[in-house]
């Protein structure tokens, strides 16, 4: 009987002993096996970095949460310390991106921050039960009245990331159609989660938010071919996706600090627009190509093609009822 057990207790032991091994070198091997790593003891929350200029005072915790102090304006600035997360790539690379999500998709993400040198930020993405999903850098610099957001060396081990965490508002401001201005959300339970992308939802590189004396101005400035947002319970958030299944590029993401309403914003926008010579006025366009001009006063046309009807089959595999086929 000793003997038995003996035997018994040694191939339990070996067996366990390999399956350690296999989960050691299976997150050796795989980064996305850090996600059922925890991080065990997270660090009290600390200033990381506090920054000042002639425009703004801000503070950023290592939670992530920033706080800022609109100086010229006298206004005050809050984010909380979590952005929703989601568990794969937002687009999943079909005809139309799906704009709604559900919470079970999604995870609250919250940080943990260490500083390295010249305002540069390591953060760890974690999940929940405090599951490291991952890490990636930031850069965060003032310029004026913004914060500048530079993300980059983003672990792959992350399928999708949403920072820096979103701002409380009255309003969201939208470039959505001919701009839309966002004002309800639930006293509590559950609310309506949306992803949105360029420029199939969102017409121009921004989005934005206010209250009763001013507003921000969130501006896709590098990487928006590879970035949308999550909009949620009246917040709105930069999100930031993989380029052919990898991380190809930085994102650098600027906020902007404001007095005004949303036709200030728009404004704000168009001048930043500008600014970078992004835009050109038709009387630039004529300088640069003459030819554009024997277009004034011309005349336009439309072309309109008809569609055969369906198929019988086309209608059977969508399906369709017979009622409805006929």
């Amino acid at each position: 009987m000793k003997r038995r057990s003996f035997l018994k207790t040694t191939v339990i032991g070996g067996a366990a002993t390999a399956a350690s091994q296999l989960v050691l070198e299976s997150c050796h091997k795989d980064k996305a096996a850090s996600s059922f790593v925890t991080m065990v003891k997270k660090p009290e929350v600390s200033l990381l970095a506090g920054l000042e200029n002639e425009w703004l005072k801000v503070d950023i915790l290592s939670d992530a949460s920033t706080s800022v102090i609109d100086k010229k304006n006298s206004i005050i600035w809050q984010s909380g310390p979590v952005a929703l997360q989601e568990f794969g790539p937002i687009d999943e690379g079909h005809v139309w991106l799906r704009q709604e999500r559900s919470m079970c998709e999604e995870y609250p993400g919250r940080f943990v921050g260490k500083k390295k040198n010249n305002n540069e930020i390591e953060f760890t993405l974690l999940g929940r039960q405090d599951r490291i999903m991952g890490r990636f850098t930031c850069h965060v610099h003032l310029e004026e009245n913004s914060i500048v957001y530079r993300i980059s060396r983003i672990d792959e081990s992350i399928q999708s990331l949403v920072f820096p965490t979103p701002f409380l508002c009255s309003a969201l401001v939208l470039p959505s159609g001919i701009g839309k201005l966002v004002t309800e959300r639930p006293s509590r339970g559950i609310y309506a989660r949306q992803a949105q992308t360029f420029f199939t939802h969102l017409n121009m590189r921004w989005i934005g938010g206010l209250n009763d004396k001013g507003g921000w101005l969130g501006i896709y400035e590098e990487g928006f071919e590879d970035a949308g947002a999550i909009i949620a319970n009246r917040t709105a958030s930069p999100a930031w996706m993989k380029t052919l299944g990898r991380w190809q590029h930085p994102f650098v993401f600027r906020i902007k600090f404001i007095k005004g309403n949303y036709v200030d914003l728009a404004k704000e926008y168009r001048r930043w627009f500008i600014s970078k010579g992004l835009f050109k006025s038709l009387k630039d366009k004529i300088t640069e190509n003459e030819n554009l001009k024997k277009f004034l006063g011309g005349r336009a046309f439309w072309f309109n093609l008809a569609h055969p009807a369906p198929r019988k089959k086309e209608l059977e595999d969508i399906l369709f009822t017979p009622d409805q086929v006929s």
